[in-house]
């Protein structure tokens, strides 16, 4: 993984992807902790069902996609992700992040996947359009 990780401390720290512009994940960082920026699709991870981004600090997981429209799809791919590269799937604390450009169709799906995270990998789902902001 060496190369795909950025230590920083930055008050805002921004994900965006290259092929999607119109979306963003923001984490708020008001006490500038030092976390790692992990480019994983592509870099540390290169095959196989990856999200884009993880953040990590020295408390939690946070697994980030930035997608079209394919939720669902996008939720897989966070999975995996934590499969293959969490700490520990199951007890290490997670937050898994979908930002897509458009609200997905599928809400009862989403109920089922936002519980199923929560008993199968200690992750919190949450799915926005546009634009996500949460304080680390």
């Amino acid at each position: 993984m060496e190369g795909c990780i950025i230590k920083c401390n930055d008050k805002i720290i921004v994900f965006k992807d290259c092929g999607n512009s119109r979306c963003e994940m923001r984490f708020l960082n008001p006490n500038e902790r030092v976390v790692e920026k992990i480019r994983v699709d592509g870099c540390a991870l290169k095959e196989g069902k990856k999200c884009d981004f993880m953040l990590k600090t020295d408390s939690d997981e946070n697994y980030i996609e930035i997608k079209g429209k394919g939720v669902l799809y996008a939720c897989e791919q966070i999975e995996e992700t934590i499969k293959k590269l969490s700490v520990d799937v199951k007890g290490h604390t997670k937050n898994s992040f979908v930002v897509s450009t458009g609200t997905p169709k599928v809400t009862g799906k989403i109920q089922v996947l936002k519980k199923k995270f929560k008993s199968t990998y200690n992750s919190s789902l949450k799915i926005q359009t546009r634009q996500c902001q949460v304080a680390i």
